[in-house]
């Protein structure tokens, strides 16, 4: 612990001297490359065997003459950096430990984040499960967006284009598609795709922040006849979160074909409420566990 905080530190000290050489002296400019700590060594093996340097800590710290070429000059870690500065620029650094370590918290947060919105952005977005979360369900792809395809098109990260547009093969969709998803779960069909703990996660994280402005999430409520589904059911349906709130994004348009399977899954539900309650003693086994897709 004690060598991790120390190498925090002199890391801090290290970009606070670049920051200030990047702001007085004119022709000088810093580039920053932050890895998580889980990455660090790898990142630092593959780095130094691509230059061929001899390097085994944090920070790590090259030259690089722009206007000249060629690859970079490694100068070492933050001593060797400090030595640099003072011999050519006659400037050092002075900072607080604690002050360091603050920062370093900050930055590594700040990293932290950046790959979690970055793993995000490569998800099949706004996919739509209605039904029973723990039985038959409808996959419903025609609102779902994909982004970083890697195709003729191309486009910012937060670029994206409609799934059933790159899906070719409808086959697949309707028999394979529906198999991988079926056999997902082996032991209960506790959800569609993925971890029940991760989509705890998800739902208490985006209750607590808001889910992300135009996305679609699919979650199990009890109905209040939204889309035509019959009152008193818990059905799963797009929503979205907002305030500590949810709210079904009833503008959502439907086909007459979705409606039709959305009748057919209410019953399956509503007669799972009447078991529950004693009214019947059996289910309609026969649709049990089945998932619905449609392109």
């Amino acid at each position: 612990m004690a060598k991790i905080k120390k190498e925090r530190s002199t890391t801090i000290l290290a970009e606070l001297l670049a920051d200030y050489l990047q702001k007085n002296l004119p022709n000088f400019r810093i580039h920053k490359i932050a890895q998580h700590p889980d990455n660090w060594e790898q990142w630092l093996v593959d780095i130094c065997e691509k230059n061929g340097w001899k390097h085994k800590h944090s920070p790590i710290i090259w030259r690089e003459l722009l206007d000249r070429g060629g690859k970079g000059l490694l100068l070492g870690g933050f001593n060797d950096f400090l030595e640099h500065a003072q011999h050519y620029y006659g400037i050092t650094s002075y900072m607080l430990s604690e002050e360091m370590l603050r920062i370093a918290e900050e930055n590594l947060q700040t990293n932290i984040d950046i790959e979690k919105e970055e793993e995000e952005l490569k998800r099949i977005k706004d996919v739509i499960i209605w039904g029973n979360i723990t039985g038959s369900s409808y996959i419903d792809l025609t609102k779902a967006k994909l982004y970083r395809y890697d195709s003729a098109i191309w486009g910012p990260p937060s670029f994206s284009r409609p799934l059933l547009d790159m899906i070719f093969d409808g086959n697949w969709l309707r028999s394979d598609f529906v198999s991988a998803l079926s056999s997902l779960s082996s032991w209960g069909h506790h959800c569609i795709g993925m971890s029940p703990a991760h989509v705890i996660a998800t739902v208490l994280r985006y209750w607590y922040q808001d889910s992300p402005p135009g996305e679609i999430i699919s979650l199990g409520v009890i109905s209040e006849g939204q889309f035509g589904v019959p009152e008193g059911i818990v059905f799963s349906m797009p929503v979205m979160f907002r305030n500590g709130n949810w709210e079904v994004l009833t503008e959502i348009e439907i086909t007459q074909q979705t409606q039709a399977f959305l009748q057919l899954l209410a019953k399956d539900l509503t007669r799972e409420k009447q078991v529950a309650l004693g009214e019947i003693l059996e289910l309609y086994q026969h649709r049990r566990g089945k998932i619905i897709t449609k392109k």
